[in-house]
């Protein structure tokens, strides 16, 4: 959003901002072909000045298919329940990223990318294509400290973050010092019931 109101100083970095604006609403609701062409026309003291918006909404786009590919161990559905789209929503860039970092997000993909088909093709639908990387998904840590009051404090952590291919993450992590001993034996399930 933006205000320019009458009356207000002439300000040029406001003017393009409006300008940016106006587009980016614009791609938000599926125009990803708009345009918008702005002008200036100052009066003859230069007091004043009009400022003209010419917007070309172009076609809406919507999402069409989503394909995955890359994935090896991991199950379709574990990464696709990550998508903040659908097909049949409006194409929306922000909604896009925004989805390419909810599947990065996991953990165990090294590299994913969220793109169209035919990204020169104007088209009202487009299909997307999911590219992942997976890496692998089990860790070791291993850490040693010192205080005066304990001497020496170690711990050592066991995880894997993609059990059998589902996102499930299981982990042992093991602590002590001469003072105190202790287990972590940790399970979690991202998803229940088709609910984050």
């Amino acid at each position: 959003q933006f205000e320019l109101p009458t009356g207000s100083p002439y300000v040029e970095g406001r003017f393009r901002a409006a300008r940016a604006a106006l587009l980016a609403f614009y791609n938000e609701q599926g125009y990803i072909y708009s345009t918008v062409e702005a002008s200036t026309t100052f009066s003859v003291d230069r007091t004043r000045v009009d400022l003209d918006f010419r917007i070309q909404e172009g076609i809406a786009v919507v999402i069409g298919p989503i394909t995955l590919s890359g994935n090896q161990r991991t199950h379709d559905s574990v990464i696709l329940r990550e998508l903040d789209i659908k097909p049949g929503d409006a194409y929306s860039t922000r909604r896009i990223l925004d989805s390419q970092r909810r599947v990065t997000r996991l953990g165990f993909l090294q590299e994913v990318r969220l793109e169209p088909v035919d990204p020169e093709r104007v088209e009202p639908v487009k299909a997307l294509r999911l590219s992942v990387k997976e890496r692998d998904a089990g860790s070791v840590d291993v850490g040693f400290g010192y205080a005066n009051y304990e001497g020496v404090r170690g711990f050592g952590e066991i995880a894997y973050r993609n059990l059998m291919g589902t996102g499930r993450r299981a982990g042992l992590r093991i602590e002590g010092s001469r003072i105190e001993r202790k287990g972590v034996l940790s399970y979690r399930h991202p998803w229940l019931f088709d609910r984050r």
